[in-house]
């Protein structure tokens, strides 16, 4: 879906000030894993999605979906949140699939169920409707820095 000035939020262990920073996140960010599973899905990626898991940023839609993430795959590093405002274009994906995926490379198990969950992967959800877990964002575009967080100091609001 087209964005403009859009607030998501982050994660990463390395520290930026530039505002035009999409490029350096991808790039040296250690959050985006270029795995086996990664292969898999960019092979299984349909046409009609624009956006690839190689070359988007990954962002989260709330400070719950924040804080699910750090939990699951940062705990026990140190981090940076940014808060970022987005213009261009943002897929929302089920990562329980791409979990699944992991899981079946894990097990040697990479036959039709490889494909259908990557199938299912590829389906765009509206993360409002879904359960916080594993809801991933995917955005290319324009991103300028509103704030910076360190994990101690980014506090989810529970009202």
């Amino acid at each position: 879906m087209k964005v403009e000035k859009y607030t998501a939020y982050h994660i990463c262990t390395n520290y930026f000030e530039d505002t035009n920073v999409l490029e350096n996140i991808i790039r040296k960010c250690e959050n985006i894993n270029r795995s086996r599973t990664e292969e898999i899905l960019e092979n299984h990626r349909p046409c009609d999605v624009m956006v690839s898991r190689m070359n988007a940023l990954f962002v989260c839609y709330d400070k719950e979906n924040v804080e699910f993430w750090i939990n699951k795959k940062f705990k026990n590093k140190p981090l940076y949140i940014y808060k970022l405002e987005l213009t261009g274009n943002l897929y929302w994906f089920d990562a329980f699939f791409y979990e699944e995926i992991f899981e079946c490379i894990n097990s040697n198990d990479l036959n039709q169920r490889v494909e259908a969950l990557s199938n299912s992967y590829w389906k765009e959800i509206n993360p409002k409707k879904k359960y916080p877990a594993l809801v991933e964002g995917l955005f290319t575009g324009k991103v300028i820095i509103k704030e910076i967080y360190t994990d101690s100091r980014f506090i989810v609001d529970r009202e």
